[in-house]
């Protein structure tokens, strides 16, 4: 089975941890400490499982790959869980069991739970993922060539291996066709074999840099940073693949990033000090804010839980203001503030509106868990749309 369909949607995740509080650095390379907050299943597993299985695979993999913060914490697992496994529901299992009773596809079960076992041996940035192929080859039976028409990858001979089902609105159903090799152009990642990436400053697909190796500015061939590695600029000035929320766990006033690597408990909150020449703000990691308490911008919501600070972007750095009750869903909303809606309800033309499961009503596609809104309803989705 191709790793990414696996863990194709982990940034998911990762932008909870936004909505959760901020968290900290990792050791990139290594398989990083326990980290596992959500117990699995043992034996095989049946296809209707597989969601709630993968996802518990994908949370524990975050906050392996985050530990001391809260991407580790029993709080955040829950939370992560119930939005990766309706994803992963809504958007993978209605094409899987129609092209299993169409014949074109079978399932292993009992291969699928080696496959979820192999993955506390995965480092965070990757560089060993043979070992999580190995141990999910075959998971999939798919039988059509390249070259042969399909409806998902899972069709493909390889199962998304070294080849991927391509289609468009013009061209239904799709067609199966080889990944790229290195140094072969690509317009995204899933467009290149098993292992490598796709570097879309020059769209082409590379071995993906491993935690330490220079990127950006310091590496003149370009490249990604594989797994949950991310381009950071180190004290030397060089940039250095490294944990996808920065290198240290910044204490109470320390500065911080957009990627809020601050210790557990700590918020990265915007101050009035200002950087670049005094036009941006300068952000520091500083306690939450207390219930009604004043409160200033951040990325991660600085109030306690049901509450939010109605500061806009706009006035980052110039205002503050004071904790005040989250919006429920279906209540009017202004959208020019963070963490305005209730749990995981946003703003949109003015109202605080939940993502939906199949069958619920929407406007658009960020609507639903299955990322496809069609006259108004959100429905399972789908490569080909003549």
């Amino acid at each position: 089975m191709h790793l990414r369909s696996l863990i194709s949607v982990w940034a998911v995740s990762v932008s909870l941890a936004a909505c959760s509080g901020s968290p900290s650095a990792s050791n990139g390379g290594s398989t990083g400490g326990t980290g596992s907050v959500l117990v699995p299943s043992t034996g095989s597993v049946a296809l209707n499982d597989m969601p709630h299985e993968m996802a518990i695979m994908l949370c524990n993999l975050i906050a392996r790959c985050n530990p001391s913060s809260v991407l580790s914490t029993p709080a955040y697992a829950g939370q992560c869980l119930s939005e990766v496994e309706k994803e992963f529901a809504d958007q993978s299992l209605p094409a899987l069991n129609s092209a299993i009773a169409a014949g074109k596809v079978t399932y292993d079960a009992a291969k699928m739970r080696a496959c979820l076992d192999a993955y506390p041996q995965l480092a965070c940035d990757y560089s060993n993922e043979s070992v999580v192929e190995s141990a999910c080859s075959n998971i999939w039976g798919g039988t059509a060539a390249v070259g042969d028409a399909c409806n998902s990858s899972f069709e493909c001979a390889s199962t998304g291996v070294t080849s991927i089902c391509k289609s468009s609105t013009s061209t239904c159903p799709g067609v199966c066709t080889a990944r790229a090799g290195v140094g072969e152009a690509c317009p995204g990642t899933d467009d290149c074999l098993e292992n490598l990436a796709c570097d879309t400053t020059v769209h082409l697909c590379k071995v993906p840099l491993k935690s330490g190796d220079a990127c950006g500015s310091s590496n003149p061939n370009g490249g990604v940073c594989g797994g949950m590695t991310r381009c950071l600029q180190m004290p030397s000035g060089q940039f250095q693949c490294g944990n996808l929320f920065g290198t240290g766990r910044g204490q109470q006033g320390d500065i911080c990033d957009s990627m809020m690597n601050c210790v557990a408990g700590l918020v990265c909150t915007t101050t009035s000090e200002l950087a670049d020449g005094g036009t941006n703000p300068i952000a520091r990691c500083e306690l939450p804010a207390s219930s009604g308490g004043v409160c200033q911008y951040a990325a991660a919501n600085p109030c306690p839980d049901g509450q939010f600070c109605p500061i806009a972007l706009a006035d980052v750095g110039t205002s503050s203001s004071h904790c005040t009750t989250q919006l429920e869903p279906d209540q009017a909303c202004t959208g020019k503030y963070l963490y305005e809606c209730k749990g995981d309800a946003r703003c949109y033309n003015g109202k605080c509106i939940v993502r939906q499961r199949l069958g619920g009503t929407c406007i658009s596609n960020v609507d639903c868990y299955s990322s496809n809104c069609v006259n108004a309803v959100c429905v399972a989705e789908q490569l080909c749309k003549p």
